[in-house]
């Protein structure tokens, strides 16, 4: 039971990181509404960034916290497409954070990426639990 506490603690930990990520992306906006009406902090599509000026931006702890549980996960585990899926969502969550002032098209690879996230560790801890359980029955 410890061995699966140990190798699930990354896929749990990304799956919480990648539900904040969803959060942050999807509530604080509706907070911070009123400075859109006041014209503060407005790109130039209408789009608003709240922490674009900022020194501190939840978006690199968000990047940390995921490159920690993806690489974590994806060194434990033997398949090939959960490690693809994990690592090309950690890929497009980077590139959208470092290109979203570019375009606003960009904010939607956030939501993409942190899905895409969410998939791979869930799908991570299915697998683990089966193989888990078929190493067990085959030990007995």
């Amino acid at each position: 039971m410890s061995f699966f506490r140990h190798r699930s603690l990354s896929d749990f930990s990304g799956i919480f990181a990648s539900l904040l990520c969803l959060a942050h992306c999807l509530i604080v906006p509706l907070f911070f509404a009123g400075y859109a009406a006041a014209g503060e902090h407005v790109h130039e599509e209408g789009e608003v960034h709240f922490h674009a000026d900022s020194f501190f931006s939840w978006d690199y702890v968000f990047i940390l916290l995921g490159f920690l549980a993806v690489w974590h996960s994806a060194r434990r585990t033997k398949i090939m497409w959960i490690r693809l899926i994990l690592w090309g969502s950690f890929s497009l969550f980077v590139l959208a954070v470092f290109l979203e002032s570019y375009s606003s098209l960009w904010h939607y690879g956030h939501y993409a990426a942190a899905l895409g996230l969410i998939i791979g560790h869930v799908a991570n801890l299915m697998t683990c639990n089966r193989c888990e359980t078929s190493h067990k029955v085959a030990k007995s």
